[in-house]
């Protein structure tokens, strides 16, 4: 399929939507496709990403077996109470 035959295909089928919860969903993807999702970020989610990745750098983390472990073990608990 060419890009002129790619293009009508979608043009044909966005046509044929009309729940427009599909079609902003759409739109957004198409239109946010060129950002960069870290200048969408709030100034405290930034800071909060950052800490994150000088926690990695530092050792500062819990694998996920490990804190999937733990879960089960409260689940566990709290059962028997």
């Amino acid at each position: 399929m060419s890009t002129a035959e790619l293009k009508y295909s979608i043009i044909e089928l966005i046509s044929s939507i009309n729940d427009e919860s599909k079609l902003r969903k759409i739109y957004q993807s198409i239109s946010s496709e060129s950002k960069d999702w870290w200048d969408e970020l709030t100034e405290e989610q930034k800071a909060s990403v950052e800490r994150g990745v000088e926690d990695i750098k530092h050792g500062r983390v819990t694998p996920h077996e490990t804190v999937m472990s733990e879960i089960r073990q409260l689940i566990e608990s709290k059962k028997t109470e």
